[in-house]
């Protein structure tokens, strides 16, 4: 490097803009840095014994920011001088408990997005509004907007909000893995305009849900996987597909939501529901609802299920163990409540039980 290499003070870190970075010539190491940090962190390993990761060793910044006009090639994360995008900020943060604040701004593949967006866990997105100019992330049509990643835990210091989340095949999906358990937070976002009537795959099946949030927990015979998320004070509204869509979930915690004018998919059978929750694997899912606004949404407003499958050979049943207070279930075009237990019941009976509390259940179309 016949350069300036721009080391901090200690003599070997690089700065964010250092020509170091990236210059190297392998794309493949099995070794760590100087500080025992991963060796390839970008599209080339860094020249010198530090591979550049936020934040600096020494320095203690737990915040850090993306924003309409910052750089993700010359940005160090600051509020001085931001990231460009969301992708590249979170393959930055790598060690856990960091805060990235998303300024007002579009974030999309215009400005450099590669989606899903998959949010580590530890980590808080948080949307940063500047009067009515908000944060919007606007997804790329065939995936979704976010995802976690279903091999890792994730608990409820993981967040997204704040954030106008559009665009996608689904908002946000969060699945767990056989033996994961998913339950992080989704707080005060506006999920919006998801779609996938135009993202049909090879096999002419549907690449998403269309929904605003998907909640998917895996099983096997041994282990299931359980989504239990804290989903509070979003708008979920105008997705044509679902607002909100379950299986095989945890404990689901969705409080003082407003889902509304969610619509039938014309490529998904059975959709335009509100909430649609089914558990079907052995485990007890027991979703809790309380101060929400289901209105006006092209199916059901609430959907439970409790089903029978198959797996390995034998008939497994689940549980749904409902508690909903003090929710407004209106205007739906199928009806207000729908609660079913679906398979070979002679045999293996799936069972659902309610606690329904100081609910309004009024003025749907055909069904209380």
């Amino acid at each position: 490097l016949y350069t300036n290499p721009l080391f901090l003070a200690d003599g070997y870190h690089i700065a964010a803009d250092s020509p170091a970075k990236d210059a190297g010539t392998g794309t493949g190491f099995d070794y760590d840095d100087i500080d025992g940090q991963p060796r390839l962190m970008g599209p080339a390993t860094d020249i010198g014994a530090d591979e550049f990761t936020v934040p600096r060793p020494g320095q203690p910044q737990m915040d850090f920011f993306v924003a309409g006009y910052g750089s993700d090639e010359l940005g160090d994360g600051s509020l001085q001088n931001p990231w460009r995008t969301i992708t590249h900020a979170l393959s930055q943060l790598m060690v856990p408990d960091l805060v990235l604040h998303v300024l007002p701004g579009e974030y999309s593949t215009t400005a450099g997005e590669t989606f899903p967006i998959v949010v580590p866990p530890r980590i808080t997105l948080q949307g940063e509004a500047d009067g009515d100019e908000q944060p919007v992330v606007i997804g790329d049509g065939v995936n979704p907007v976010f995802a976690s990643d279903p091999q890792r835990n994730y608990g409820p210091n993981t967040v997204i909000r704040g954030l106008t989340i559009t665009g996608g095949t689904d908002g946000i999906v969060l699945e767990a893995a056989p033996g994961i358990h998913c339950d992080l937070l989704i707080a005060d976002n506006v999920i919006e305009g998801n779609d996938t009537a135009d993202a049909i795959g090879p096999d002419n099946n549907p690449l998403g849900h269309g929904a605003g949030i998907v909640l998917q927990g895996n099983a096997t015979e041994e282990m299931t996987g359980t989504v239990s998320p804290q989903v509070v004070g979003n708008v979920i509204r105008d997705n044509r597909g679902w607002g909100i869509v379950g299986n095989g979930l945890g404990s689901p915690a969705i409080i003082a939501n407003t889902i509304a004018r969610n619509m039938a998919s014309p490529v998904l059978e059975g959709s335009g529901h509100g909430i649609d929750l089914a558990a079907w694997n052995a485990e007890v899912s027991q979703p809790r609802l309380a101060r929400n606004r289901i209105i006006a949404n092209a199916g059901w407003g609430l959907r439970l299920r409790a089903e029978v499958i198959t797996i390995g050979g034998e008939d497994v049943a689940s549980q749904q163990q409902l508690v909903m207070v003090s929710t407004l279930i209106a205007g739906n075009r199928l009806g207000g409540v729908m609660i079913e237990a679906v398979g070979e019941v002679a045999k293996v009976p799936a069972s659902v039980q309610t606690l329904i509390h100081n609910c309004t259940i009024a003025d749907n179309y055909n069904f209380g």
